[in-house]
């Protein structure tokens, strides 16, 4: 290879990294009046724009309505929902990048008997999770309101127990 040509490559390899460094844009999405409603930041990927980083979305208020991590259009780590007071009220934990994989749920409920619920999905690929193994669900003062099994997201088994923790009765499927 020619001088030229080795400094020519070399210099269409910086403008390559460049091109490709500059496609990630973070996108800010606003309402009539101004507030943000939508931040993420997406990439282009073999011709495709994807969903790479930080995606939040807010309610009216300005308090955080949603928020996950994408890594190549792949949700990743923590989702977490909150209610407009602030408060989180579901959390998915995605267990690795590839797919099956896990995802470990948690529910809380600030108002009614089930306070509560934490369990498994298996995410089959991205976006199709179906139930499986045992979801707990918990009166308001942390005891085991119901055990329940799903195998294959179907519901197998559910035990109940009241509010001191003693089995009241079963249910088979």
């Amino acid at each position: 290879m020619t001088k030229q040509k080795l400094v020519l490559s070399f210099i269409l390899g910086i403008f390559t990294l460049q091109a490709i460094s500059q496609e990630i844009k973070k996108v800010e999405i606003k309402d009539e009046k101004g507030n943000l409603k939508t931040e993420f930041s997406i990439s282009i990927d073999n011709g495709d724009t994807i969903f790479h980083d930080t995606y939040i979305e807010y309610y009216p208020n300005g308090k955080k309505e949603f928020s996950c991590f994408y890594k190549k259009g792949i949700r990743i780590e923590k989702e977490n929902f909150f209610d407009k007071k602030g408060r989180e009220t579901f959390v998915h934990e995605y267990i690795g990048e590839t797919f099956p994989r896990i995802i470990k749920t948690k529910a809380f409920y600030y108002s009614g008997a089930c306070r509560y619920v934490e369990g498994e999905m298996i995410e089959k690929s991205p976006g199709v999770a179906i139930k499986e193994g045992i979801i707990k669900y918990y009166w308001k003062n942390m005891k085991v309101m119901d055990s329940v099994i799903f195998v294959n997201d179907r519901m197998t088994y559910r035990a109940r127990f009241n509010k001191k923790g003693k089995f009241q009765f079963e249910n088979r499927y």
